[in-house]
């Protein structure tokens, strides 16, 4: 349900149709104006939410008075192990020229972000929806989907469709070295897609946001340190880290010790101000 007919009203009859918990998700345009008002503070792109109150709460944060565009979705339960993922490639005639299924294991932010740690792996059932799905419709170009299994009725559920290349686009590598852009660029040349084999195990990390999302998991008791220590044991490629080339990583490390440390001294002004004011009544 889009936000057309935006405002708390609106937001609460949603609970009548959905439930509680519910999944909030706010699509902004990223031009420079909507964009900076949106990533002001600590706001949020996704959130499952609990009840009335921190609902509204989300609404108020995500909603852009000037393109209203918040989507609730209905909460199916289950842990991480219960999202999965589908890249691809389709070409003119609707044909999968490329495809790939994985799963996330961590995201950021936790329970409701994208993938910091995936791991592509088999699953013939989102593979064959997928594929049947974009057919039928007749969609061409590449693909980054989302379903989420349902134990409660054994079936995977769309919750998640972008019709581009996806951030986790190279979490998808074939034995061949084929992903979703080289598909997409040799198909547009008129060149072979040689789609090769998936590499059933192969991991992909987001280091500094599966750090933070790791830290998360633990604290809610999600994740013990031997766990998540196992959790690197196959990853075969990083979204910044590379021996031959460090420039990439060193240079994420510094933005977000630049996000992190800004912060801080905000929190520590405020705190002075408000002693200050406090001591002067």
């Amino acid at each position: 349900m889009k936000s057309d007919l935006h405002g708390p009203l609106a937001v609460t009859r949603s609970l009548g149709r959905l439930g509680i918990p519910v999944y909030i998700a706010g699509a902004h345009r990223r031009t420079p104006s909507s964009w900076s008002r949106f990533c002001r503070g600590n706001a949020r792109t996704k959130a499952i939410v609990r009840d009335p109150r921190e609902l509204l709460a989300s609404y108020e944060i995500m909603q852009d008075s000037d393109q209203p565009n918040v989507m609730f979705q209905e909460f199916i339960p289950g842990g991480e192990d219960a999202n999965w993922m589908f890249n691809g490639y389709f070409n003119a005639e609707s044909d999968c020229l490329f495809g790939l299924t994985g799963k996330k294991l961590r995201q950021y932010r936790p329970y409701a972000g994208i993938t910091s740690l995936g791991v592509c792996l088999p699953n013939p059932a989102v593979a064959e929806t997928t594929i049947s799905l974009m057919k039928t419709i007749g969609y061409r170009g590449a693909l980054d989907i989302g379903f989420r299994f349902d134990a409660r009725d054994g079936q995977y559920k769309v919750f998640d469709i972008n019709p581009r290349i996806g951030c986790t686009f190279r979490l998808f590598v074939s034995d061949t070295g084929m992903d979703v852009a080289r598909a997409l660029y040799l198909d547009l040349t008129g060149q072979k897609i040689a789609a090769g084999n998936a590499i059933h195990g192969r991991k992909w990390i987001v280091e500094d946001l599966d750090l933070a999302s790791s830290f998360r998991y633990w604290r809610d008791g999600k994740l013990s340190a031997k766990e998540w220590a196992r959790s690197f044991a196959g990853i075969q490629e990083g979204a910044f880290f590379a021996l031959d080339d460090p420039g990439p990583i060193v240079s994420q490390a510094w933005n977000d010790l630049r996000e992190i440390f800004p912060r801080s001294r905000e929190k520590q002004t405020a705190k002075t101000g408000s002693l200050q004011s406090s001591l002067t009544r």
